[in-house]
């Protein structure tokens, strides 16, 4: 409702400033009507101040609208081809090339955009002519100016405002039943997005538990893993000592083999020798127990 009343007050401004221009007549006669300005015409300045415009002012509204006129493609400029349109509604046989137009600007100081007239460039090249040029060229024109040209246009405005706000109205109720059934419907996802939250916090702390718990499995781990280490170290030491100690009874057994190899042929060659006096001894007494017996044997 506050759009809506907002363009009413628009509309009952622009009708009290319509009234008030109505009331007085072109000589400066007044029909004595002088209705107290209401508190949204206070506000209004804008629409106030147009109703003081100079001749000059309101020239200058007939000329914004020459360019809102022959700006057909709606582009911002004039250029050459709607400036000859324009020559041609004024009945002025002079035709611009976009060479020439350009020419005019430039030495006239008008503003233009890629060699077309702008709005203000066009006020400028209307200063130059004058305000009487200016208002016979509006007069053939057919374009009206003076202080009832702008009320009607702010009625027309204000009631397209109108219609446009009682557009937006319709729009924000259906938005506001649309904005409703979707705030219920959030409402109704922020309680299960509260409810997934506190799950979710349960389920992160029962997570924080077993990460400390398995923190503390894994020092526990990390200290045996230490342990472990340290005995595989004394482990691996022990083993090089073994196998160095081993290394040295090989070295011993095989010392040991060499010299009982060595004193097994020592005792064969001793156990040949004590066989050869063994022999000789058994010849010895062999010969002895002849000679016993026969002892003139010899001297026979």
């Amino acid at each position: 409702m506050t759009l809506l009343q907002i363009e009413i007050d628009r509309v009952t401004a622009a009708a009290n400033e319509l009234r008030n221009v109505m009331s007085a007549s072109p000589n400066g006669a007044s029909t004595g009507l002088n209705p107290v300005p209401s508190s949204t015409e206070k506000g209004s300045s804008r629409n106030n101040d147009a109703m003081t415009k100079s001749l000059g002012d309101w020239i200058e509204e007939g000329v914004c609208d020459v360019f809102s006129k022959f700006d057909k493609d709606n582009d911002g400029v004039l250029n050459a081809r709607e400036m000859n349109t324009l020559q041609v509604a004024l009945g002025n046989n002079e035709r611009y090339t976009e060479a020439t137009l350009l020419g005019l600007c430039m030495t006239n100081g008008i503003e233009n955009v890629h060699g077309g007239i702008t709005l203000k460039g066009l006020m400028t090249l209307y200063e130059i002519l004058g305000s009487e040029a200016t208002a016979k060229d509006l007069a053939k024109l057919g374009i009206r100016v003076g202080p009832l040209l702008y009320p009607r246009r702010a009625l027309e405005h204000a009631a397209e405002r109108l219609i446009e706000a009682r557009k937006k109205l319709e729009n924000a109720k259906l938005d506001s039943d649309t904005l409703t059934e979707t705030l219920s419907q959030e409402r109704i996802m922020a309680n299960e997005l509260r409810s997934e939250c506190e799950r979710y916090r349960t389920q992160y702390d029962q997570g924080m538990t077993q990460v400390e718990s398995m923190n503390r499995s894994l020092s526990k781990a990390m200290m045996e893993l230490e342990n472990e280490r340290a005995g595989r170290t004394y482990a691996e030491q022990k083993v090089e000592r073994l196998e160095e100690e081993l290394k040295n009874v090989k070295e011993a057994c095989k010392d040991m083999h060499n010299l009982l190899k060595l004193k097994i042929n020592e005792k064969e060659t001793f156990q040949r020798a004590l066989w050869s006096v063994e022999q000789k001894a058994e010849v010895c007494s062999f010969s002895t127990r002849r000679f016993m017996h026969e002892p003139y044997s010899i001297f026979a």
